[in-house]
């Protein structure tokens, strides 16, 4: 006996029974897929999430390592050691002022000594 199906074909009893069980096939393998999409979807939300939070706590230890703690304030390193470096140059500056002021005291231990 043969069947006439939707696109006008005429096919036996036994090749549409064979094409039902392979459609069926396929609509659960088109299930099992959707299935497998929604999982993998969910686990890459899940890693896009844990990823954020690993990179929030990458930048507090950063932010914690580039600083340094003077007086109680978290303070830059780049801005500590340029704030050190212009006391520095403040004291050698100072230092040298004294220095010259000193020489020029008359009796001074730092006076050149006369010649008699």
């Amino acid at each position: 006996m043969r069947i006439t199906g939707l696109s006008g074909k005429t096919c036996s009893r036994k090749s549409t029974a064979i094409s039902l069980i392979l459609c069926r096939q396929r609509e659960f393998r088109v299930v099992e897929l959707r299935t497998l999409t929604s999982e993998l979807n969910q686990k890459t939300d899940s890693l896009n999430t844990l990823l954020a939070s690993t990179r929030s706590s990458l930048d507090e230890v950063t932010d914690t390592k580039n600083k340094i703690s003077v007086l109680g304030l978290g303070i830059n390193k780049g801005t500590y050691n340029a704030i050190m470096w212009t006391v520095i140059a403040g004291l050698l500056v100072s230092n040298g002022d004294w220095l010259s002021h000193l020489q020029k005291k008359p009796g001074s231990i730092l006076q050149s000594p006369r010649r008699i």
